[in-house]
């Protein structure tokens, strides 16, 4: 998988344990539940340095599903825990703690309220004890998403709705005061179907994130809204391509933008891939990144962290397993710095992750590999740290798209690199994905690169004559090979199909050797020509750190134009032209560079 756009890609490996070396090392892992369903959505941190979590639980309650708040101390032992509800369906999915210690949960319930499902919302005091109750909605549904304290105590509630609003589902707003009392309720959205699924504060309002089919580029996409204090909208935005996106998670960040954590089917390598938009104040995009691999990877919680980059925590399947929870963590421009995998045999998701005040990371979910019952709550906790890039991966067939038969050949070039600053020994492994099996073709084991070097070589990948007719990925990965560490890597489809070859290869073979590739340059910057003076010929030498419009144009000394060299497009990288000055009389002249906003002139002198 490769850089779209300002889009960055990681293929994620399965990692069929708890513990992921380095950073996001297991500090901490606990389950929590009956013999039945247990669920965990959000976790805080309070202020006796331990934590709080909400979730659903089938194992304990009144039945139906219940709300489940539990009390943990800093050891990650249980303090205390509860149940809320009636004998239907409650499901929590934010718990936050008031500053005299106790506890908003929030929800939706269908054993109280006016409709079908409402949203539900419990004050608790400090150890547990319900204050009060309070239920919003109308006749229909709404939907629980997220909830956050306001400055004056109270608390602004998203989800959706469809009891209200322009039609289908629309976001849905609440906002109460300390004691639970509606001041507003307010609905956005159009005809189809639009939804809230976080809310944070900002500066004098609230930012909201979830997902919209009325508005935007596609099927559906990110929908973001700037509320103000009183509940109007001050601006929307959309963003995605030409698929399916959905906005889990918003998060107000220092420096006055947001930051959205969801998952697109739009971009990226897989069925669905993490997707991080990172915005000013006003909306306006500042940059995009995807991860993912050929699998499901999906985003639910995201974080500002406190050297100013940010955590990801979600959930990601490789075809064939039921999937590990994870938590991925980049700098402030959401490059990759690390990620780890958590989990067992079976299915384990992280919902909402949290940097505790020690600097490291917890997050809940749930797990069915783990624990007593049908499912459990998990609970883990990470150290923080750094860990660079292991290395970079590209390649691309000699022709697209690709039908072999058995025992047939084709060509490709690969690329490794390392984009980083440190010097690097990456491992770089290929293979064959078909029918849930991964069969590896060619290994290379520890590769060194220097900071910002690229190696590429053209192969010949022979084809088994033994090969069974079908549709195999072929892919590359490089990280390291024993852990099944993986930090990048690239593919494409290739079809078998056709007569067998009886003279072909009886193995997968990879055939080439690794060569230096041509660095790209920094930047731009036009070079003395060489040889200067010079008689009848001279060569122009320039650099160019991106593709883009180049013109190059000799002047005389009366700014005459003597000569156009160049005006067209050119790839980045380093060039050199050179101009046939046989015709032109002894003087100085002047070589002019403009490349987008750059320019740059040269002197030279020609003697005859």
């Amino acid at each position: 998988m490769k850089i779209i756009s300002m889009m960055t890609m990681l293929l994620w490996a399965m990692i069929m344990s708890v513990a992921f070396a380095g950073a996001g090392d297991t500090l901490m892992a606990r389950t929590f539940g009956g013999t039945d369903y247990d669920f965990a959505s959000s976790i805080q941190q309070t202020i006796d340095g331990g934590f709080a979590i909400s979730g659903t639980t089938y194992s304990f309650g009144n039945g139906g599903g219940d709300f489940y708040l539990l009390k943990i101390n800093p050891f990650g032992d249980t303090s205390w825990t509860r149940t809320y509800g009636g004998n239907n369906y409650e499901k929590a999915v934010s718990v936050r703690q008031t500053i005299d210690g106790g506890y908003f949960l929030f929800g939706e319930t269908e054993s109280f309220g006016a409709g079908m499902r409402d949203f539900y919302l419990v004050r608790i005091k400090q150890n547990g004890d319900t204050i009060w109750t309070r239920t919003f909605g109308g006749n229909n549904d709404e939907y629980a998403a997220s909830a956050e304290i306001t400055a004056d105590e109270g608390c602004i509630l998203a989800g959706f709705t469809n009891s209200y609003g322009a039609g289908g589902f629309d976001v849905y707003l609440v906002k109460t005061d300390a004691d639970g009392n509606l001041l507003w309720a307010q609905t956005f959205g159009g005809i189809l179907h639009d939804e809230a699924r976080s809310v944070d504060l900002t500066d004098g309002g609230y930012i909201v994130a979830g997902a919209t089919k009325n508005f935007g580029a596609s099927e559906q996409d990110y929908y973001l809204l700037r509320i103000d204090n009183d509940g109007n909208e001050m601006w929307s935005r959309t963003f995605g391509g030409y698929g399916f996106e959905s906005a889990r998670s918003v998060r107000h960040t220092e420096d006055g933008g947001h930051i959205i954590g969801g998952y697109t089917d739009s971009f990226g390598a897989g069925s669905a891939d993490i997707y991080l938009v990172k915005t000013d104040s006003s909306g306006a995009v500042l940059w995009t990144r995807v991860y993912g691999g050929a699998g499901l990877d999906l985003a639910f919680s995201v974080q500002q962290t406190l050297d100013n980059g940010y955590i990801v925590a979600g959930h990601s399947i490789i075809e064939g397993f039921y999937g590990d929870a994870f938590l991925l963590k980049t700098d402030n421009m959401g490059y990759l710095m690390w990620a780890g995998f958590y989990g067992g045999e079976e299915q384990d998701v992280a919902y909402s992750v949290v940097q505790s005040s020690d600097g490291n990371y917890i997050f809940v979910g749930d797990t069915n590999s783990y624990g007593h019952g049908l499912m459990d709550m998990f609970m883990v906790k990470v150290i923080d740290g750094q860990q660079v890039i292991c290395g970079d991966v590209n390649m691309a067939p000699d022709t697209y798209p690709l039908a072999i038969p058995p025992g047939g050949v084709f060509g490709l070039t690969g690329v490794i690199g390392n984009p980083t600053s440190a010097s690097v020994n990456t491992d770089i492994w290929v293979g064959v994905w078909y029918m849930g099996i991964f069969l590896q073709t060619a290994f290379f084991d520890s590769v060194p690169l220097n900071p910002g070097q690229y190696l590429s070589a053209h192969m010949t990948q022979l084809v088994p004559n033994y090969a069974p007719a079908g549709v195999y990925r072929y892919v590359a990965y490089c990280g390291d090979r024993e852990t099944s560490t993986i930090c990048d890597s690239a593919w494409f489809d290739l079809n078998i199909a056709g007569l067998r070859m009886p003279w072909g290869s009886e193995s997968w073979s990879l055939q080439g050797q690794w060569e230096t590739a041509p660095e790209v340059p920094a930047e731009y910057s036009l070079l003395c020509n060489y040889p200067n003076p010079f008689n009848a010929s001279t060569d122009i030498s320039f650099d160019l750190p991106s593709a883009g419009h180049l013109t190059l144009v000799i002047y005389n000394m009366l700014g005459q134009e003597v000569a156009t060299l160049a005006d067209s497009w050119m790839d980045a990288g380093s060039h050199k032209i050179v101009w046939e000055a046989s015709s032109a009389s002894s003087g100085i002249y002047f070589c002019k560079m403009r490349a987008g906003d750059f320019v740059a002139v040269r002197k030279m002198s020609l003697l005859k």
